[in-house]
Parts: C-alpha cells; sequence; structure tokens
C-alpha cells in the first residue's frame, strides 16, 4: 500500500477511534453525561445494523454476478474457501486460547448470574424465554435452570412431526431452513443465512443473464 493510501486508511479509523474513547472517557468521568447521551447511541447503532442486511445482500449478488460474467469463479471460490478457513480456525484457536488463560466462565455452569442478565434483557427485548414463563406463570427462577443443563419447557408438537423431522436427513431439514420461504420475513428476523442464500442464487442468475440485463442490474446494486 502506497504512503497516500496508508494516510487514508489512517484518516478514515481516526474519527471512530477517537469516538470510541471519547465515549468511554465521558462515560467513566461523566455518568450523567454518559446516560444522557446513550439514546443518541443506540439510535446511531440501531441506523448501522438497519444497513447491514441490505449492504450483504447488495455485495454478495453484484460480487458473484460480476464474476460470472467474467468466467473467474473458480478461482476465486477456492480463494474464498481457503479465506474463510483460515479466519474460522484462527478466531476459533484466538477464542480457546483466551477462554484457557483467562478462565472466563469457568464458574458460570454452577452461577445464576447469566441466568439472571437473561432475564433482564428478554423483559427488555421481548420474546424469548421470559415471555414463554410469564404466560405460563412460572416463577424466574425456572429459566436461570437453564444454564444448569436443565431442559427448556416442552413446547406443542403436531402429531406426526416429530417423526418426520427424526427420518428426514439433517442436510434436507438444514435446506428447507435456509432456503426462506418469504424473503421479507428472512430480513426482518435478521436471518443472514437465508438472506446469503438468496444473494447467492440471485448473483448467480444475474451473472447468467445476458450482458445488458446484467449490466444494468448490477449497476443499480453497485
Amino acid at each position: 500500500m502506497s504512503t497516500g493510501g496508508r494516510w487514508t486508511t489512517a484518516r478514515r479509523l481516526a474519527p471512530i477511534v477517537l469516538a470510541v474513547a471519547g465515549g468511554l472517557a465521558l462515560g467513566s468521568l461523566n455518568e450523567p453525561a454518559g446516560r444522557f447521551l446513550a439514546p443518541f447511541g443506540r439510535l446511531y447503532l440501531s441506523l448501522l445494523l438497519m444497513c447491514i442486511i441490505p449492504i450483504i445482500g447488495a455485495a454478495v449478488v453484484s460480487s458473484l454476478g460480476r464474476m460470472m460474467a467474467s468466467h473467474r469463479l473458480g478461482g476465486n471460490l477456492v480463494m474464498i474457501a481457503v479465506v474463510f478457513w483460515i479466519g474460522m480456525l484462527l478466531a476459533a484457536g484466538i477464542g480457546t486460547a483466551i477462554g484457557w488463560v483467562t478462565g472466563v466462565g469457568e464458574n458460570l455452569r454452577g452461577s445464576s448470574a447469566l441466568g439472571n442478565l437473561l432475564l433482564e434483557l428478554e423483559s427488555t427485548g421481548g420474546g424469548g424465554v421470559l415471555d414463554a414463563g410469564a404466560a405460563a406463570g412460572a416463577p424466574p427462577e425456572r429459566y436461570v435452570e437453564l444454564f444448569d443443563g436443565a431442559a427448556s419447557a416442552p413446547q406443542a408438537v403436531a402429531p406426526g412431526a416429530a417423526d418426520a423431522a427424526e427420518r428426514a436427513p439433517r442436510l434436507l431439514v438444514y435446506l428447507e431452513k435456509l432456503i426462506p420461504g418469504n424473503l421479507m420475513v428472512a430480513y426482518l428476523e435478521d436471518n443472514y443465512l437465508a438472506v446469503l442464500f438468496f444473494s447467492i442464487l440471485l448473483g448467480v442468475a444475474l451473472g447468467l443473464a445476458p450482458p445488458e440485463t446484467r449490466d444494468t442490474a448490477l449497476g443499480v446494486l453497485e
């Protein structure tokens, strides 16, 4: 990377680093001011999260479409697979090493702290185990046991559904969950895998489309 490129990268990262450092300092030194600004920070994070799925979908579709059109998909797929596996192994290794060195979570199974934290989060976020317990009238302590190895409350299953799930090959069950029956529902539920799967299919389809149609669609996405 040239000196100009490094300077441009540093100039883009500097505001982010300064903002994080300023937020940490403000929250530590002036708690009332930090609490006052917290809602604005949550709004900003919500705006960022709102953009994640559209950006992922557009990037995957346009990239795959261009690769299909240029007939460079095979070599790029090999490179992507290599980078993916290396990154996954590095992340797993770093996480395991940090857990082994620091001992984070080794006393978690005998503690109710994580269960109480989940109850607090669910009470503000809606849905999940707390709402199910509230509907059934169960005490909150029942759900702390989830972290001591206890199974969650049984759910009603349609007759024969369990047997069908047992007989179906695991790969087919996984694919059935991966393919979105309704793309808008997948977007609303932040089902990233389903959106990614649809984006891959759309990218391949656009890559095989006639040039005039493909270039217009990929241009809009880019």
